[in-house]
């Protein structure tokens, strides 16, 4: 999935709190290339909603994911809908979901 808009991350946020209220993340098609973030097409993000001090693992950290709830309140800058880098593993401690995109 790619968010292009703060309006688009929005409804991407209050579709899951409202379909998959457990989940505190999702992946949402960033991936880490060489330089940069990019989409999972490899298409530049233009939009853009890390959290404070976000991006900060590049190659260390090469998948994306939003912060969906007030499980994060403890750490500064969390706040749901925000953006993390993150390793691509998926850790069973934070429930982690997926956001597709259905094409036309």
């Amino acid at each position: 999935m790619k968010i292009n808009s703060a309006e688009e991350n929005e409804f991407v946020l209050n579709l899951v709190k409202k379909d998959a209220p457990s989940l505190k993340q999702v992946w949402i098609g960033l991936r880490w290339y060489s330089n940069n973030f990019y989409w999972y097409d490899t298409s530049v993000v233009g939009y853009k909603n890390w959290a404070p001090n976000e991006p900060s693992g590049k190659a260390n950290e090469p998948c994306g994911h939003m912060y969906i709830g007030e499980y994060f309140k403890s750490l500064p800058g969390r706040a749901a809908g925000s953006w993390n880098d993150v390793g691509c593993q998926a850790n069973p401690i934070w429930p982690n979901g997926i956001v597709c995109e259905r094409l036309p």
